[in-house]
Formats: structure tokens, C-alpha cells, sequence
């Protein structure tokens, strides 16, 4: 006998090939936390920038608390739009492949 493939072999099934794994659901908790984290460095670097530019603590304090405001309010106005909360990668923010909470809502 040969070592030919031969019409009585099955075919795979439905779930065959992906070693019975299947894609995991976004956690929209951490979801959530990074992009309040992303907020948080936002606000970090405009502290900075203000700092640099001579206001006093008052004045960070205020436009901080505006900033924050503004950035949520977008932010909300964004999820809305979108449907779901899923943060976008920019240019200074590359998402890891490991970061599955993240990678899975782009597998779908």
C-alpha cells in the first residue's frame, strides 16, 4: 500500500486548526483602565509643560482639572460614536501582541 491520501479521510471540523482555542473576549475592565491611564500621562506631560512655562500651582490645578474634563468628555463622546470602548493605538503608543485585552476586539 501506498502513502496516499485516500477518500475515506475525514474532513477537519468546525473547531480543527485552532487546537480547540478560541479568541478571548476584551476585558472592558483593564480596557477601561488603560485608557484612563492614557488620560493620567496626558495630564502629566501638560503639568510639565505648564511648570516649564513659570504658573503657579493654582493656576496647573485649575487647567488641569479643565483638561481632564475635556480629555473624558471626548473620550466619551468617542465610545459613543464607536459603540465600545476600545482604545486606538497612536504613534507613541504601540499595543504589545500581548497585550490580549487589547489585540482581541482586532482579531474580531
Amino acid at each position: 500500500m501506498t502513502n496516499r491520501v485516500t477518500h475515506s479521510t475525514k474532513p477537519f471540523e468546525a473547531d480543527q486548526g485552532t487546537a480547540g482555542l478560541t479568541t478571548r473576549k476584551p476585558n472592558k475592565e483593564i480596557l477601561e483602565h488603560d485608557r484612563k491611564r492614557q488620560i493620567e500621562l496626558k495630564l502629566v506631560i501638560l503639568e510639565d509643560k505648564l511648570a516649564e512655562q513659570g504658573y503657579t500651582e493654582s493656576e496647573i490645578a485649575d487647567k488641569l482639572v479643565e483638561a481632564r474634563e475635556a480629555l473624558e468628555d471626548a473620550q466619551q463622546e468617542k465610545d459613543e460614536k464607536e459603540g465600545e470602548v476600545i482604545p486606538v493605538p497612536t504613534r507613541q503608543q504601540k499595543v504589545s501582541d500581548t497585550q490580549t485585552h487589547q489585540s482581541a476586539p482586532r482579531k474580531e
